[in-house]
């Protein structure tokens, strides 16, 4: 599940580099069906990917007692990802590399960019982060 929701957020983050290029015209895509497509869409079965699975590891791994409150904990880790850390970094990038404004949108582009380039990344940890099958008989 991880891997599909990785496969979705690169192939979300592809769409906004085609509506910052305006390449969405010679598909003939309007910029509000392809906004409504990878900014609704695509988000809400992302998160699904995400959340669900999550869900489920933890009703497995739990002991009895105390499953709402590490259900609690790991929606807040995963809201404090999705809504703070996400902006956070992305302003960081923005005020010290690129310098997008309202006023100055030229290098909007390059931000979509950085943002395709940083879904790639956790492809790269999903060797690190998920034991093998042969490390977890040797438990």
């Amino acid at each position: 599940m991880f891997f599909a929701s990785q496969i979705i957020h690169i192939v979300q983050a592809s769409f906004f580099v085609l509506l910052a290029y305006r390449a969405n015209h010679y598909l003939g895509l309007s910029d509000l069906m392809l906004y409504l497509l990878i900014g609704s869409f695509a988000e809400v079965v992302e998160r699904m990917l995400t959340i669900i699975p999550s869900f489920v590891i933890m009703a497995k791994t739990i002991p009895p007692g105390i499953e709402g409150t590490m259900i609690s904990l790991t929606m807040t880790l995963i809201n404090l990802n999705q809504f703070i850390l996400r902006t956070t970094w992305g302003t960081f990038i923005n005020d010290n590399f690129v310098g997008v404004t309202k006023n100055r949108l030229g290098k909007y582009y390059i931000l979509t960019l950085i943002q395709l380039a940083s879904k790639f990344f956790p492809l790269f940890l999903i060797n690190c982060l998920l034991p093998t099958v042969q490390e977890v008989n040797d438990l």
